[in-house]
């Protein structure tokens, strides 16, 4: 029990190392796209621009294939809305899957809820541990 909880808790300690990393490495491309996304709303927000010059407007200040590098630039740089450092941890699935497997089969879980997803959750991850599935099924427990 000791040993799993030591490497989860390592697994954790570096997804949350993984984040502290990435904010700063990340801080000059995030300014970059605050001072683009700015100067856009300023544009949009701009009563001079009619609605059917918009667009044309915009592109003469931003060409469209930067807009777009842009955007997809975003898609990696945003942050789920706690800013928590949870998806990193899914960085560390091959570590813990050296492990967890192991753990879940050494132990049998009881609850005092009947039925209780989180037993009916452990007992699915049992079954796809020995069944070598690639994937988890779809099922609502």
């Amino acid at each position: 029990m000791d040993l799993y909880d030591r490497c989860l808790g390592q697994s954790y300690a570096r997804a949350s190392r993984d984040l502290d990393e990435f904010r700063p490495a990340i801080a000059k491309a995030t300014n970059e796209k605050v001072l683009l996304f700015r100067d856009i709303g300023h544009l949009v927000l701009d009563p001079s621009v009619s609605d059917g010059q918009l667009r044309q407007t915009i592109y003469q200040y931003v060409p469209a294939d930067k807009l777009q590098a842009a955007v997809e630039e975003c898609e990696r740089l945003v942050r789920p809305l706690d800013d928590s450092h949870f998806d990193f941890l899914a960085h560390r699935y091959g570590h813990l899957r050296e492990f967890a497997p192991a753990f879940l089969q050494a132990f049998t879980f009881r609850s005092n809820l009947n039925p209780d997803p989180l037993l009916q959750a452990v007992e699915l991850l049992r079954t796809l541990n020995q069944s070598d599935a690639a994937r988890c099924p779809r099922t609502r427990l």
